[in-house]
């Protein structure tokens, strides 16, 4: 009998296509926030105008400020957003189940921020269709991290993660 351990299972469709279906949020998250950095000087006169409204002594280097932090935290966020489709594609195509679980709540993050940016009125026009096209890839990829073959996949590593290290 052979000390080694038996090939490492094989992902299933549902996996490899919820993996495709992360890489393809992390691109349009991307594309996301390269349209929103694009288009943000658009907003520097409605920003201007808010804060003018609310403060009648705002200064040209209080809006700039103003404009310089939207644009940081939207560069910061997209980073993340790319950064953890990226990592939960990764994870996932391993058979990682812990991946699964954390992909859920970012999920629901998703559906949850998504949803009060859509009530909100953050999102419009070309960035309106990136992010509901964003919010469906991640139900998408969510229905098919658990569907049952996923399952068997995701027991099977981690059966044979568990064969490995015993051997």
């Amino acid at each position: 009998m052979s000390n080694i351990p038996d090939a490492r299972p094989t992902a299933p469709q549902t996996i490899t296509t919820a993996v495709l279906l992360m890489r393809i949020g992390a691109a349009l998250s991307a594309a996301s926030v390269v349209l929103t950095l694009v288009t943000f000087g658009a907003f520097k006169d409605d920003i201007a105008a808010q804060l003018n409204a609310s403060n009648n002594t705002v200064t040209q280097a209080e809006i700039d400020t103003a404009v310089a932090v939207g644009i940081s935290f939207v560069l910061f966020i997209g980073v993340v957003s790319v950064v953890l489709w990226l990592w939960m594609a990764w994870k996932n195509a391993q058979g990682r189940s812990w991946a699964r679980a954390v992909a859920s709540v970012l999920g629901g993050f998703n559906v949850v921020f998504t949803f009060f940016g859509f009530v909100g009125g953050q999102y419009m026009g070309l960035v309106l269709v990136l992010q509901t096209a964003t919010l469906a890839i991640a139900i998408g990829a969510l229905f098919l991290l658990w569907r049952p073959a996923s399952t068997t996949f995701y027991e099977a590593v981690d059966a044979h993660r568990t064969t490995v290290v015993s051997s």
